[in-house]
Formats: C-alpha cells, sequence, structure tokens
C-alpha cells in the first residue's frame, strides 16, 4: 500500500505529525515548572488538552461524517491549527496563564481531527475492501510518530 502515492505521502505525514504534536504532552510540565508554575498548575493544563481532545474527536468525528464537509481540507486547516497552537505553548507559558488554558485548549480540540479526520480521509485514498488494512498502517505510523517524538524533542 505504501507504493500508492496518496496512501504513502498520508502515511509520511501522520508520522510527521505525531513525532512533533506528541511533545507537549512529555515536556509541558518541565517547561512550565521552569516557568515558575506548580505540579498542579500543570497537571490542569494537560487536563485541559485531554477533555478537549475528547470534545474534539466527538465534534470532529460527527463533522467528518456529514456531506457538507471537505475531510481533506478540514483535516489540513486542522493540523495547521494544532501546529500553530503548539508553537504558542512556550510563549504562553511565559504570558499568562489564562492565555495558556486557551492555547492548551485549542491544541487539544483540533489534535482530536488526527483521530476523527483518519477514517473518513482513509476511505477517500484507498478501496473499501482494504480500508481496514490502510487504518492499521495509518496507526502503525502514528505509533512510529510518538516513539519517535519524545528523544528527538530532547
Amino acid at each position: 500500500m505504501f507504493l500508492e502515492l496518496h496512501f504513502c505521502l498520508v502515511s509520511i505525514a501522520t508520522t510527521i505529525v505525531f513525532v512533533w504534536f506528541i511533545v507537549p504532552y512529555f515536556y509541558l510540565a518541565d517547561h512550565m515548572s521552569l516557568h515558575g508554575y506548580t505540579e498542579e498548575d500543570a497537571s490542569f493544563v494537560l487536563s485541559v488538552i485531554g477533555v478537549t481532545n475528547t470534545i474534539g474527536m466527538i465534534g470532529f468525528g460527527w463533522a467528518g461524517d456529514r456531506p457538507w464537509l471537505n475531510v481533506a481540507k478540514a483535516y489540513a486547516v486542522c493540523l495547521f491549527l494544532t501546529g500553530g497552537f503548539a508553537a504558542a505553548i512556550p510563549l504562553a507559558t511565559a504570558y499568562d496563564w489564562w492565555l495558556l488554558l486557551f492555547v492548551a485548549a485549542g491544541f487539544g480540540a483540533f489534535f482530536a481531527s488526527c483521530y476523527s479526520f483518519t477514517p473518513p480521509l482513509l476511505v477517500e485514498l484507498v478501496p473499501l475492501d482494504r480500508f481496514t488494512t490502510a487504518y492499521g498502517l495509518s496507526l502503525l505510523c502514528q505509533g512510529i510518530g510518538n516513539l519517535l517524538g519524545p528523544p528527538l524533542a530532547g
């Protein structure tokens, strides 16, 4: 399946996305402690990411099944916004608590699209009889990204 251009590109992109978007889960607490926040503050911010991620999965999952949504374009916009929120985390940590909560919520919500939009996106790329294989390989790429991300980030 990796010989099919579109599936290969999505797989490479998925691996790269999961290399970098897993990093806040590992290093945000340490980063916050360097800026004077407590462990409880860091736990709360990580909880905000988790709660908004769950809400985002439900919302994007619902929207992804609607005929009016172009899943590929919505996924691209969500990845762009997730990257923007991830890049803003260090700035928000140094600036303001409420801004940090907003950025964490945005990161969590839009990162959910990586989970919710993957199945409908794959259905557009591969025949339905090969969907389970494609989805399994996509999850493999996510796992590889999750394994590589924290060591690469330091």
